[in-house]
């Protein structure tokens, strides 16, 4: 019982480890960006873990208010940048070699030419 108990042990360290080494570069790129409390490895699983659709909104105009309109969060190894900046996205979107666009934006891009033509139109 011992033995099986201290090889899970011990497997979760090594892959904790592994987690651990594989994002650091990252970590260290984006260490700027302000964002909530990670813990290593695991990130931001308890506050990703008790938000419902519900509070989604509420929570994202919280950590707006809180971190400002550019802020980052950690989920186990995944690592996402939040932006509510439409001058900053604007770039983004309009530059393809800062990121990989997905499907999704090809699908939205003719919508997304009309909506900028017409509020140039407005302006």
């Amino acid at each position: 019982m011992y033995l099986i108990f201290l090889s899970l042990i011990v497997v979760l360290f090594i892959v904790g480890y592994h987690i651990d080494s594989y994002t650091k570069p990252l970590r260290k790129a984006c260490k700027h960006i302000p964002g909530p409390f990670s813990i290593p490895v695991l990130g931001c699983v308890g506050e990703a873990l008790t938000i419902t659709p519900k509070k989604f909104l509420k929570r994202t105009f919280e950590n707006n208010i809180k971190y400002g309109t550019l802020h980052k969060a950690w989920s186990l190894n995944h690592f996402c940048v939040f932006s509510s900046n439409a001058e900053f996205n604007e770039q983004l979107l309009a530059s393809s070699r800062t990121i990989t666009k997905d499907k999704l934006y090809d699908m939205l891009k003719p919508w997304l030419g009309t909506v900028r033509k017409q509020m140039e139109r407005r302006l």
